[in-house]
């Protein structure tokens, strides 16, 4: 059973507002028994519009939690579709973390600069640089070791 992790006070969300990104291949899923991913491809059901399937979507869609779209806190110029990173919010043991998906090329600058941010307020942030590159944005040296360990571990 998926929880939904919770970094910060939840609000109404921010509207996708032509953002597409999670639908686009960016992410692995399966929906309606189609793979979707990056080596998959993107969602069968993307329409220029947005999905095409909306009313009838299935439940993964309906409760994806794109941490842009639902943490106010998360600056405008971060939304996926102007930034091409995906943020996504996880847990590693105690920790819980930003991860930042890549969803596009080039990632914008000012995202690690957003990271680098967010870790000197005592938070994490991991994901790979535009030469694809693993990084990790934390002050905690436990925490970059073991994600660090994580990520070589499973490949992600």
């Amino acid at each position: 059973m998926n929880k939904k992790l919770t970094l910060y006070v939840e609000t109404a969300g921010k509207s996708c507002a032509g953002c597409t990104k999670c639908c686009e291949g960016w992410l692995t899923a399966e929906i309606y028994d189609f793979k979707i991913g990056p080596d998959d491809g993107p969602c069968r059901f993307l329409a220029k519009s947005g999905c095409g399937i909306y009313s009838i979507r299935e439940p993964l869609c309906k409760n994806f939690q794109c941490d842009w779209k639902e943490n106010s806190q998360i600056p405008e110029n971060m939304k996926p579709s102007l930034s091409n990173v995906i943020i996504l919010s996880k847990r590693i043991e105690d920790y819980i973390y930003y991860r930042l998906v890549t969803a596009g090329t080039p990632i914008k600058e000012y995202v690690y600069d957003w990271a680098d941010e967010q870790a000197s307020k005592g938070k994490h942030v991991v994901g790979y640089n535009n030469n694809g590159e693993f990084v990790v944005f934390s002050k905690d040296s436990k925490f970059r070791k073991l994600i660090k360990e994580y990520y070589i571990q499973t490949g992600v």
